[in-house]
């Protein structure tokens, strides 16, 4: 027979597995979420190579991947240009609002205004790939 104490550690101990269980699985969701960034431009093949690592279940032959590829390679190419076109009307949109920010600072408020836009350009070239490599962005910095 179990006593009231046994009892009431048994709860304790389901309660501490249950929040560990919860714990370990949503540090295991944010790890994996943290590395896929579908809106990082440049991923046209990476793309192409993940729809078709979706297909292999469909145990394809030689002749129908063959006749496949050219559509992938083509939706590939249209998905990262949407990607692009994303971070072009996110970018306008806020260098927009910025503009007319930076009209209402002080001088103090106006540098830190300007140090907390380059770290969003920082930020937007490490996690986004943005503006690609060899080229500038949509609009101008304010």
């Amino acid at each position: 027979m179990m006593t009231e104490p046994m009892r009431w550690r048994m709860i304790a101990y389901m309660a501490a597995l249950f929040i560990a269980g919860a714990i370990t699985g949503a540090a295991v969701i944010a790890r994996s979420a943290a590395g896929s960034q579908t809106l990082k431009v440049g991923r046209s093949e990476e793309i192409a190579n993940l729809i078709e690592q979706r297909l292999v279940p469909l145990q394809l032959t030689r002749e129908q991947r063959d006749k496949f590829k050219p559509w992938i390679k083509q939706a590939s190419e249209e998905l990262e240009a949407s990607h692009l076109q994303c971070l072009q009307r996110c970018e306008t949109a806020v260098n927009s609002l910025y503009a007319q920010i930076q009209t209402n600072l002080n001088s103090d408020q106006l540098e830190s205004f300007k140090q907390m836009n380059e770290s969003r350009h920082e930020m937007l070239r490490k996690k986004y790939n943005y503006p690609p490599t060899g080229t500038s962005a949509s609009s101008p910095q304010p």
